[in-house]
Parts: structure tokens; sequence; C-alpha cells
């Protein structure tokens, strides 16, 4: 409801439906982007590149061996696991986003790790597959993210302590040498892997945006903004010739992707003000408070497009002379911003919510998670005032 914030139930129903949306996920998988299967097919590939490389080594390798069935058993559920991952990229990729899929590669790599000193003599020349854990670590950071990635990683990292320790350091000169160096491969995986899953992810959103965006021009350009300009050219109505050449402009700015180059709170608060005196005459000033912080380009977005459309309804339905528009910190976090004119007032209980105010002004500000409330009383103004963080 607007003007009244959420109460601890109605948060820990949120808190607990989200981590339902997660725990599903990561039992039957997730909707996998284009860029999700292609960071899965490669993840593929290094899995079967590490683990011939390791299997290579392993048969040159043999007369160092003291447990050779152990280390056949163990690349035997490496192949097992590297098959299986590839049946279900081809057929259910979102298969491999799953905890049990992601958790089961990195027990096996754990394994294979510390099973390195049991199945070699303390003179071999040659490890488990080593290089091979990188592909579930690369797995981790698709699927859960950098930081879960880095745990594994950690994980990975004390079992690999565990395996080089085993042979009591004479096969390789320095066990913990050899320890941390494969610890920081891994960490550096995790952390690699993690990075790239999320800037080609945002880079994946941003193309599919400038996408839309020129499907949405090319059909616009024939139909909306040729009404648009024909209506400046023949409307005798100046108010609706100004406010068709703010809707062009607007648009047009949209279509090219230029508004996301929008200046601070203070510059859009004036526009907003100047485009109200402009269309409907009244007086709308502007007051910022000197401590007043720029919020992030989503907030003014939002903020601005919220105090247009109450200076819109002022000039349409407040028979006002004046608006002031006042903004300051909130007292905790964000912003506190006040639209209040000197109409004729409202009753706020007996006036069904129309769009421009259910929508363009709450709707705006509840998507950022802040809030709105609205007072008035007949003959007396009417005061939006708005929360946003």
């Amino acid at each position: 409801v607007p003007g009244t914030r959420p109460s601890r139930r109605d948060m820990y129903q949120v808190r607990v439906l989200t981590w339902l949306v997660w725990w599903h996920d990561l039992r039957v998988g997730r909707q996998l982007t284009a860029t999700d299967r292609s960071l899965f097919q490669a993840t593929m590939v290094v899995r079967w590149l590490t683990w011939t490389w390791a299997a290579c080594g392993l048969a040159l390798t043999t007369e160092y061996l003291d447990h050779p069935r152990t280390a056949a058993a163990l690349m035997t559920l490496a192949l097992v696991f590297t098959a299986i991952a590839t049946a279900l990229w081809r057929t259910e990729p979102a298969r491999l986003a799953t905890a049990a899929m992601v958790v089961a590669e990195l027990a096996i790599a754990a394994l294979l790790l510390m099973a390195d000193g049991y199945v070699f003599d303390e003179a071999r020349p040659q490890s488990l597959p080593w290089a091979w854990p990188s592909a579930g670590l690369v797995t981790a950071g698709i699927t859960f993210g950098r930081r879960w990635a880095i745990v594994a990683a950690i994980g990975l990292s004390v079992a690999s302590f565990i395996g080089e320790g085993q042979n009591g350091g004479t096969g390789f000169s320095n066990w913990g040498v050899t320890a941390s160096s494969k610890a920081g491969l891994y960490i550096l995986t995790a952390l690699i892997a993690g990075y790239i899953a999320n800037r080609l992810r945002a880079a994946e959103v941003q193309i599919s945006a400038a996408r839309a965006r020129e499907e949405i021009a090319v059909r616009l350009h024939d139909g909306v903004l040729q009404t648009l300009a024909v209506i400046q050219r023949r409307s005798s109505d100046t108010e609706l010739a100004s406010l068709a050449r703010d809707q062009e402009r607007d648009l047009r700015d949209y279509l090219a992707g230029t508004q996301s180059a929008q200046p601070g709170l203070t510059a859009s608060l004036r526009s907003a003000a100047a485009r109200f005196e402009r269309h409907h005459g009244g007086r709308a000033e502007v007051v910022i408070a000197d401590d007043l912080e720029e919020p992030i380009p989503q907030v003014i977005e939002a903020v601005a497009g919220a105090v247009g459309e109450a200076l819109t309804n002022v000039g349409k339905h407040a028979n006002a002379d004046k608006v002031v528009v006042y903004a300051e910190p909130n007292f905790d976090s964000g912003i506190f911003v006040s639209i209040k004119d000197n109409g004729i007032g409202f009753d706020p209980e007996s006036v069904t919510k129309r769009i421009g105010l259910k929508e363009s002004i709450t709707g705006r500000i509840e998507s950022i998670g802040g809030r709105v409330e609205i007072s008035s009383k007949p003959g007396r103004g009417t005061e939006v005032r708005l929360w946003a963080p």
C-alpha cells in the first residue's frame, strides 16, 4: 500500500520466497542465457582436454604407481562425469547449473587431488589430473558466482595440500611449493571465471536492449514520430504543439540511447519544473539542500520521472499558480523529495487512483525500493512526498 512501510512479516515472507526460488534454481536448474550455454560449452572442451592430457601422462608413468587400480578408478570416475556433463549439455544444459552437478564435480576433483600422493610413489614425475578440477571451478563461478567459486577453490587447495603431503615430500622437492602453485591456479581460475561470467551477462543484456531499441525505432519511426511531427506543424494549439515536441524529443532520445547520459538530479528537477511552467503557465520553484549527494542514475531517472508526472497532475487538476519542489537527504539513507502546490486540493480517499498516479509516480518510486505519500485536503493544496534509496 503506498505510504506504508512493509511489516516484519512481509519482509520475512519475501525473504522466504527468495530463498525458495534460489533453491529451486539450484535443484532444477535455471533458465540459461546464450552466454551461459557458450561458457558451459567451453567448460566441456576444457574437461576433455585436461582429462586426455592426464590420461596420457598416467599411461607413460605406470611404473611409478603404487596403487594403479585406484588411479584407474579415479580416472574412470572423472571420465564418466565428463561424458555425463557432455550429454547433458547437448540435451538438458540447464541441469549443468544445478547444485548436484556442481558439487559432484568438485567432490570428484577433491578426490583426485587427495589421492595424488597415495597412488604414486615418492619418485613420481607425474600427477593425477591437477588441471581437470579447474573446469569445476569455472562451472561454480558461472552457477553460483565469484564468491562461492573462491570458496570452492579454497576447498580444492586444501585437498591439494593433503594429497601432496602424503608422499613425504621426497618426490617433488618441495610439496608445499607445488601445492601452493595449484592453490594459486585454482583461486585465480575462480576469480576470472566469476568475473568473466558477470561481464558477459551484462554485455548480453546491453546488446539485447540495443537490438530491442533498434526494432522499436523501426516500428515507431513511420508511425508515432511522424504523427507527433504532423501535430506540431498543423496544430493551432500552442500547448499541444509544445507537448508533442517534447514527447518527440524524449522518444528520439530513448530510441537513440542518449537518455542514459542524463544530467544530475538538480538539472533533471529543474528541467521538469521548466516544462511545467512552459505547458501550464504556473510557477515552479526548485529547492535543493546543499548536502544532498548525487544518487545513482536509476534513482535520478525514477525520481525525475515521478516529479514530472506530479507536476503534470498539478497543471491539469490542481488549478495552482505555484509549486515548490524540495529535495534533501533522507534521515537514514537515500533522498526525500516534496512536491507541494497551492491548488484546490482533493480528498485522497475519494479519488480513484489514475494511471498517472499509480504507475508514473508510485510505480516508478516503488520499482527502485522507495515509497510515496500523498497529503491533500480540499482548499489546502496537495503535497506529494517521495522517499528513494
